[in-house]
């Protein structure tokens, strides 16, 4: 099919006025739509390649307009295979440095218990900043943005207080999920596309959840529902893990090994609620007495072991 007839093919299919049943399908689904939005978004974005158009920021060294079809490539290949937040912020940085010749990237993380984001700042020769925006400071844009939902934009970075920052432009957008707000994206650029930039601020929220839940189903899997110490899969990892530490440091290292006298009897003559119940008691005054360097696991049935590191017998 030549471009002009696929071309008309296109228009009746996605025309508002057309009595095309597929597009009424569209219409009422809100799943497919979105993503239809998308891709159109997207193809918009690519048939912008007229060097007369000038968006300002994105590569002015080179006077070039932005090839977005070169964007979403490098967004996708730099993001593949990417298994922690750390690889997501570097990644993230080096696309916005190479393809939008961004001053800076910024990502602040929210920490519920402190009330504040953890700002990390990204440099293009490859230093890092950090520093804390308590949302406390209601005057603060980032806090703006954060609380708001909403993009935000400045023409100068002053409200990071990181005076070794060198000043420009930013764009503050909220890191969305679904049903939570998982900090910010700051990229420092003017003139930046808020469409493009608030979708790739979203695929981060959902890469950074996704990373969590990944956390929390392994974590989940290494640990005793009854004890809440490590389970014998959990402590057997730990233990690889400390004796080829011990190994390289030349360190020392103890397991201690116990049992809980008498718990089949308790079980047999009480029942196993109460034996479960005193399992749970022997397993809470293990970890509050244990060291944080410590590890402890139900190693078995009545069976608990503890790992000391940089500990001996003496």
């Amino acid at each position: 099919m030549n471009e002009s007839k696929q071309q008309t093919v296109n228009n009746k299919l996605f025309d508002n006025k057309s009595s095309n049943p597929i597009r009424k399908r569209i219409a009422s689904n809100p799943i497919v739509k979105e993503a239809v939005d998308i891709v159109a978004y997207i193809n918009k974005f690519s048939a912008q390649k007229n060097p007369t158009k000038s968006y300002t920021g994105y590569a002015p060294m080179f006077g070039k307009t932005v090839d977005y079809n070169e964007l979403i490539q490098s967004f996708n290949s730099k993001l593949a295979g990417k298994t922690s937040v750390f690889d997501l912020y570097s990644a993230m940085h080096e696309i916005f440095t190479e393809v939008l010749n961004s001053n800076f990237t910024a990502f602040g993380t929210y920490q519920e218990n402190s009330k504040c984001l953890n700002l990390k700042l990204y440099t293009p020769k490859g230093s890092t900043y950090i520093s804390k925006i308590f949302l406390s400071d209601k005057k603060n844009p980032v806090v703006e943005c954060f609380e708001s939902g909403m993009p935000v934009v400045k023409d100068n970075n002053k409200f990071l207080n990181m005076p070794y920052a060198a000043n420009s432009a930013a764009l503050i957008l909220p890191l969305n999920t679904t049903n939570k707000r998982r900090g910010v994206l700051i990229i420092g650029k003017d003139n930046l596309d808020m469409g493009m930039m608030a979708f790739m601020a979203n695929y981060c929220a959902m890469f950074i959840e996704n990373i969590e839940l990944l956390e929390q189903t392994s974590k989940y899997e290494n640990t005793d529902n009854l004890t809440g110490l490590s389970n014998h899969r959990g402590f057997q990892e730990i233990l690889t893990a400390e004796l080829k530490r011990a190994k390289e440091n030349e360190t020392k290292l103890s397991i201690v090994m116990l049992d809980i006298n008498n718990l089949s009897k308790i079980n047999r003559e009480l029942g196993h609620a109460k034996g479960d119940e005193v399992i749970k008691l022997v397993s809470e005054k293990i970890k509050q007495n244990i060291k944080n360097t410590d590890s402890a696991g139900r190693y078995g049935g009545d069976e608990i072991a503890i790992i000391l590191p940089e500990t001996d017998t003496v």
